[in-house]
């Protein structure tokens, strides 16, 4: 009988050096070379959700991924020209999306599949879905709420409230 193989996801929602992007970091116990899709999503009216940025990153040594963000789109980013009209934009609340799936190599190295079964039939944990002929996927979602700080004139930065 095969091993599964467990999975722990962490995310962290981080406002770094550049406030015009977010970070996000997380932990997973997947094999190096593993790839999630890591998605940041706007909510933009009543109910409705835009994707703002979206970018595919590869799992380091000890499960460690980073991504960084944009929270604006292109259109909106030559509105951004103070603390006020930031603060204005980024009022909202946020989604981060990371997802996985496993079906095939055409998805995931041969390495990954290798150790993860085809299909990932080998993951079990709290965000694995199994989506029946497309085998097993990972499927994380955490919505947040930034809380501008303001540190000086021209320093300032978003804390990220869990929702």
């Amino acid at each position: 009988q095969e091993e599964e193989v467990g999975l722990n996801l962490q995310v962290d929602l981080r406002v770094c050096d550049n406030p015009k992007e977010l970070t996000v970091q997380g932990k997973v116990i997947l094999p190096k070379g593993s790839l999630l899709t890591v998605g940041l999503w706007r909510k933009d009216g009543a109910e409705n959700w835009e994707k703002m940025d979206e970018e595919t990153v590869e799992v380091e040594m000890g499960g460690r991924f980073v991504s960084s963000l944009s929270p604006f789109k292109e259109s909106m980013r030559d509105n951004v020209t103070d603390l006020e009209s930031m603060q204005e934009i980024l009022k909202n609340s946020y989604e981060v999306k990371v997802t996985s799936h496993f079906r095939n190599d055409k998805e995931q190295p041969q390495s990954v599949i290798k150790t993860v079964g085809e299909g990932g039939k080998k993951i079990a944990g709290e965000w694995v879905t199994d989506q029946g002929a497309d085998g097993k996927a990972i499927i994380y979602s955490q919505k947040y709420q930034l809380n501008p700080s303001v540190h000086g004139p021209a320093c300032f930065s978003f804390k990220p409230e869990k929702i």
